[in-house]
């Protein structure tokens, strides 16, 4: 049995008879000591029994898609749901069946093409995609947004940068980290308030290892390509919209898309969005200075 905590929630993994007890390399660095209480628990079992093979049939309500390949799809079933999903990445091509209750706390994850008499293989159902459906159920749960962009630590502000694929955020949060600033992850990002009431980014598994890093939010910036530097600060619904278009979402239940609106408005109640002209060179940092200089002056 294995703990590890992702944004402050607390996960608990097991696993039935030879199945791989280790997390996987992603994991390694978010391992804890056993924790009081779990929030959140996994279990992985040899195979699907026999009673179960209906859930690979059950209509789907929310999929994803890669480059025409399935990833995954989500059912509905009794009171919760089915997640199926296919590790297309993986060597042999693992595919699971996790069943979970409506308030994604316990996932039952079961292997469909593992071979059981084989003890040569091993399952790691914890990899991309499911790792990241699990993520995102636990935004419905807590004051929290899982985000497509990056972020870096400047002292104790957190600076995200979100946009389009290709837009620029890698590039723009490698200027920072290479200018010697903390890089907080450059793909996904889980955004919470804490109990004392700020708003803390946290960096999530990625498929290479990278310690567990936070830092307060700051401020938000909404990537475009530009021939030159530009900070346009957004208000009202156009912030909100524009910052939730770049939250991962699934819309097939309303009560999820309420909860993710009050979710960034009251984010953004307290936090400055831009819309930032991005170019990918060094300045792009003394820009940004600058300009929250000659803010706090005029203000």
């Amino acid at each position: 049995m294995h703990f590890f905590k992702v944004a402050d929630v607390s996960f608990q993994l097991s696993a039935d008879g030879r199945m791989k007890r280790e997390p996987g390399i992603c994991l390694q660095p978010y391992l804890t000591e056993v924790p009081e209480t779990a929030d959140v628990r996994i279990h992985v079992h040899d195979a699907l029994p026999e009673s179960l093979q209906f859930l690979q049939d059950l209509p789907s309500i929310c999929d994803g898609n890669l480059d025409g390949q399935s990833l995954w799809s989500v059912a509905r079933h009794e009171d919760g749901f089915v997640i199926r999903t296919y590790q297309h990445f993986s060597p042999d091509d693992q595919r699971f069946v996790t069943v979970t209750n409506k308030t994604f706390t316990d996932f039952q994850c079961y292997p469909l093409n593992y071979p059981v008499e084989d003890e040569r293989y091993s399952v790691g159902p914890l990899s991309f995609p499911l790792l990241s459906l699990i993520l995102y159920y636990q935004t419905l749960s807590f004051p929290m947004l899982f985000v497509h962009a990056s972020a870096v630590c400047d002292g104790d502000k957190g600076r995200v940068f979100t946009g389009v694929s290709g837009v620029g955020k890698s590039t723009i949060s490698n200027t920072w980290h290479k200018a010697g600033y903390s890089l907080i992850n450059d793909d996904r990002l889980m955004i919470r308030k804490n109990k004392e009431g700020r708003w803390i980014i946290h960096n999530t598994p990625m498929v290479y290892p990278q310690a567990p890093a936070s830092v307060p939010l700051h401020s938000v910036f909404l990537l475009k390509q530009a021939p030159a530097y530009s900070l346009t600060p957004l208000r009202g619904a156009e912030s909100v919209s524009r910052v939730l278009s770049n939250c991962i979402i699934q819309g097939f239940d309303r009560d999820f898309l309420q909860h993710h609106l009050r979710t960034v408005l009251d984010m953004l109640s307290e936090t400055p969005v831009y819309e930032f002209g991005n170019l990918p060179e060094p300045g792009v940092i003394d820009f940004i200075r600058q300009y929250e200089a000659q803010g706090s002056q005029n203000s």
